[in-house]
């Protein structure tokens, strides 16, 4: 079994056309599918624009793992497979077999380890590939899945250069390199001196303290520093001036804790720096962006709390974006697109795997 992320940069940004799109191409390569969500997808009229959203359509045989609340409000018909003690805002999370399609809504476990416990749980129920439905605000418990498909469009911003150039960032982000160490990190912030490991009073560098720490013991000779949680943009970027940092390896569970420590312009700034401080910045797993996904709508307010659709020019934005980045690149609204993004998708997540 595969987990699949898909993971929007800002509302409206067609990270729910790119989740129906692959659903149906599953669904025609008779690949059994599981879905899931970080957030809460799926509902008919957008929350703050008041503009219609595209709603999931689920096939027959699909499992679903999404709160109990969900299934009030879905008109796909579902069979209850399993209850769990996964609990949400929206109620406890049941796995549940679609009989007869229709739409759901979609609001499933949004925390790291409930997340892995689902996808054990698809991975039980014979499930070949797992979509878990994120955005990228909420995006810690995408570290689960094996591979990320990041959805962004003009409603993040209407200025094509500026969103071209800040997904190249973003995708630039999970390339930190995977450490190839063959050390055991117990789960929790470690630091390697000499080939011992000690156990730090913190699991993420987000404040004064967990620094000041990091700088005694670098004074000592260590080698590696591994902080599984979070990574405070400001307190690393004192980190990378610490005199006892070159040539030490920070090992950070994945990109995803990187980058949730701060904005892309901080994550991107403290990035050029590592090289100059002579830090090694590895991850325990690296997640791949697979593909790039577009949409040329955005709302724009008008007056009163009204919004319209407008839409950019989407031959302009697919052709920058293709220029700018290395990995594919897909407007799920083009038929074609459509199914070369599920190819491109299955190849990255089972032919090359």
């Amino acid at each position: 079994m595969r987990a699949l992320g898909i993971a929007g940069t800002a509302k409206n940004t067609g990270k729910t056309t790119t989740t129906a799109a692959l659903i149906e191409e599953i669904k025609k390569n008779s690949l059994s599918l599981g879905l899931t969500s970080i957030g809460f997808d799926g509902e008919e009229i957008d929350n703050i624009t008041g503009l219609p959203k595209p709603r999931l359509k689920v096939k027959k045989g699909c499992i679903l793992a999404v709160a109990e609340n969900c299934l009030k409000v879905s008109s796909a018909e579902i069979d209850i497979l399993e209850n769990s003690q996964i609990k949400t805002p929206l109620g406890k999370i049941v796995f549940g077999k679609v009989t007869q399609e229709g739409l759901v809504v979609v609001a499933g476990p949004n925390k790291s380890r409930d997340l892995h416990v689902a996808l054990d749980k698809f991975k039980k129920m014979k499930c070949d590939m797992v979509i878990v439905d994120g955005a990228l605000n909420r995006l810690s418990p995408m570290g689960e899945v094996d591979g990320l498909i990041i959805a962004t469009g003009a409603a993040k911003t209407p200025d094509i250069d500026q969103l071209v150039e800040e997904t190249q960032q973003l995708v630039k982000i999970f390339k930190i390199d995977q450490s190839e160490e063959r050390i055991d990190w117990p789960n929790c912030a470690t630091i390697n001196i000499n080939g011992k490991k000690t156990i730090l009073n913190f699991k993420s560098l987000i404040d004064r303290s967990s620094l000041e720490e990091i700088k005694g013991i670098l004074k000592k000779g260590a080698g590696y520093i591994y902080i599984p949680g979070l990574i405070s943009q400001t307190y690393f970027a004192e980190l990378l001036k610490l005199e006892n940092i070159k040539n030490k390896t920070l090992v950070c569970k994945n990109a995803i804790k990187f980058l949730l420590g701060g904005n892309l312009h901080e994550v991107v700034s403290n990035l050029k720096q590592v090289k100059k401080a002579g830090l090694n910045l590895q991850v325990i797993k690296k997640i791949p962006v697979l593909a790039v996904t577009i949409n040329p709508f955005y709302p724009a307010y008008r007056y009163n709390n009204k919004y319209s659709a407008e839409f950019v020019d989407k031959k302009v934005l697919y052709k920058k974006m293709v220029q700018a980045l290395d990995i594919p690149v897909y407007n799920v609204m083009e038929p074609v697109h459509k199914k070369e993004l599920f190819k491109t998708v299955f190849n990255k997540l089972f032919v090359c795997n």
